[in-house]
């Protein structure tokens, strides 16, 4: 049985709910390049053009925009809407 992109996201986010930052690393394996876009979209809405094409500055703040998302992953709940949009607040709160 192969399991799902969605079951994958939820055992991630339960996983960090519960404390196993560990799972932060899979999480960013898993779904890094859909909190990239994320990013991507609020530096360009705060015309930070400079930052966007610093491959480094932009990895490590799509690594600090997950770990927004796992220090608040007990917050979230299955069903409603998926982590990067649910912490979009927080997470350009940081950038």
């Amino acid at each position: 049985m192969e399991v799902t992109q969605l079951e994958r996201l939820e055992t991630c986010m339960q996983r960090m709910a519960m404390g196993d930052r560990a799972y932060l690393f899979t999480f960013l394996h898993e779904f890094g390049p859909r909190v990239e876009a994320v990013v991507r979209r609020m530096l360009g809405e705060m015309g930070r053009r400079d930052v966007l094409a610093d491959a480094d500055e932009l990895a490590a703040l799509v690594q600090d925009a997950c770990w927004v998302i796992c220090e608040r992953a007990a917050g979230w709940r299955r069903g409603g809407a998926l982590p990067w949009s649910w912490a979009a607040r927080a997470i350009r709160a940081e950038l």
